[in-house]
């Protein structure tokens, strides 16, 4: 169980390091040498990698302990949580490949970069939380 753990935080950390990027970028903070279209399309393969093994890791240690997990309310707004921002990315991924890898992409981004920094700041507090949990419950 701690290699599936320890594999399951290096996947978060490579997820959470392209949302921080994007997200400041979207909000023209970092990286303007390049589009965020451009940063999008270089995060992608590695992104879709991660949340995959994210999932992979994630069932394994649902099964090792499911009623820790499945009846934790932490665990379930954590849920909650990933699969709004999975469809934020999905739908920002999108209107950046059409936005073409020199072309601002334009209205909206810069709120939803915002968003998905906020959205990054509750799953810190949710990871804070569950590691609290598991060892102070």
């Amino acid at each position: 169980m701690p290699a599936v753990q320890s594999v399951h935080v290096v996947a978060v950390a490579i997820v959470f390091t392209a949302a921080v990027v994007l997200a400041l970028r979207g909000m023209e903070l970092v990286g303007r040498h390049w589009s965020i279209a451009r940063w999008s399309r270089y995060f992608r393969g590695s992104t879709i990698l991660a949340v995959w093994t994210l999932l992979a890791t994630g069932l394994v240690m649902i099964l090792a302990e499911p009623k820790r997990e499945l009846m934790n309310q932490v665990f379930r707004a954590k849920m909650v949580t990933i699969v709004v921002t999975l469809l934020i990315a999905h739908m920002m991924g999108r209107r950046l490949r059409q936005a073409g890898v020199n072309r601002t992409a334009g209205g909206g981004v810069r709120l939803a970069a915002i968003f998905v920094l906020l959205l990054l700041l509750l799953w810190t507090g949710f990871a804070m939380a569950g590691r609290w949990i598991a060892y102070a419950g």
